[in-house]
């Protein structure tokens, strides 16, 4: 036998490659992501049906085009190909689609380098996954959230009226009224007046600690003074109540036009790194650095404490209420900033915390 195949065996074979032409012809219409190949012109070579469903566009008007047509901002486009030079993958690149009727739409991309049969690279063959919903959900959670923690900071400032100009006035009027009375009669024997004056430093100390919770729960400088002044009395109240020295050093944001918003976190994520230092670090120094280096805001705050166990505490965060370190990062999150944490044992901790800064 001459090990030709037969005419039948060529038959079968022909059905089976378009069997499987039909199989893969039926996949690409019906695929639910976006397959999408362009040269390195930004050229669309190939595009999925899918791509209509997603943004309104129908293939045959998107090939051909320019990917320019499609992506909101042009810098993604030129995100994604410095990472493609870098690594020759990309996994969840996100990016901002613009539909045909120009609603603003968010896509994953998972791409990779395409290349021709001699191994060249002739442009980037990608996949995208829709997550509009997700960023609406996410945008909606932020919303929510940026409400809920002005929510807060309201019932603070009210607490904090109500404990200055009610609690600690009727404690100082109080101290007034029985030291008038105690002066006015001579009558009171040796005891009687030792007991009022021990008396009165317990008022003392009482009207001390309101004007402390109040100033705590909202700085009454923030708007007289402003931030920078506001911190830099906080720092040398700090200093002053606790004896850990505290060095904080601005930069970058003197003429600084920042949101409310962004000032009173700010404040909290300072107060709540040194609320943590005295708790927890047993240092004796800390340095609060704040920079405004545009487009971000960067906050560092230094301790020379014992350090601690960075995954160990990362496993107890998921136990703690909105206390310390969770309550931090929570507000990281909030101004869709960033925030690393180094720490060893006995080698002090580092805070570090960038975000986009608008004014």
């Amino acid at each position: 036998m001459s090990g030709k195949p037969t005419y039948e065996e060529l038959e079968r074979r022909i059905r089976q490659l378009e069997k499987k032409l039909t199989d893969s012809n039926r996949i690409f219409k019906n695929i639910q992501d976006v397959f999408c190949q362009t040269d390195f012109t930004g050229n669309i070579i190939e595009i999925s049906p899918s791509v209509e469903r997603y943004l309104g566009f129908s293939r045959e008007e998107l090939i051909g085009q320019s990917i320019l047509k499609i992506y909101h901002n042009p810098k993604d486009r030129e995100q994604l190909l410095e990472a493609l030079s870098g690594t020759g993958e990309v996994v969840d690149f996100e990016f901002c689609a613009k539909s045909k009727d120009n609603r603003l739409m968010f896509g994953s991309v998972n791409a990779h380098i395409l290349y021709n049969a001699d191994g060249e690279p002739i442009g980037v063959e990608s996949m995208v996954r829709d997550v509009t919903e997700r960023k609406r959900t996410e945008k909606h959670i932020q919303t929510l959230s940026h409400q809920l923690l002005k929510a807060h900071e309201d019932e603070r400032q009210m607490i904090s009226r109500e404990l200055h100009d009610s609690v600690a006035q009727d404690l100082s009027t109080l101290k007034i009224a029985l030291g008038i009375f105690f002066d006015k009669d001579s009558s009171f024997q040796p005891e009687t007046k030792k007991k009022f004056s021990e008396l009165s430093k317990i008022l003392d100390r009482s009207i001390s600690t309101v004007r402390n919770l109040s100033y705590d729960l909202s700085p009454p400088g923030l708007k007289e003074f402003g931030l920078l002044q506001t911190l830099a009395t906080y720092c040398e109240e700090f200093e002053k109540n606790t004896g850990i020295h505290v060095q904080f050093h601005p930069a970058g944001l003197k003429k600084a036009i920042m949101d409310p918003f962004i000032q009173i976190n700010l404040y909290r994520l300072i107060q709540e790194g040194l609320n943590n230092v005295r708790k927890h670090a047993e240092a004796s120094q800390v340095v609060v650095k704040l920079v405004g280096a545009y487009p971000d805001i960067i906050l560092r705050i230094e301790d020379n404490g014992k350090g601690f166990d960075i995954q160990a505490r990362e496993q107890q965060l998921d136990n703690e209420k909105r206390m310390g370190l969770r309550s931090m990062k929570e507000r990281v999150n909030l101004l869709q900033g960033q925030m690393t944490i180094q720490s060893y044992p006995m080698k002090g901790t580092k805070i570090w915390i960038k975000f986009p800064f608008k004014e």
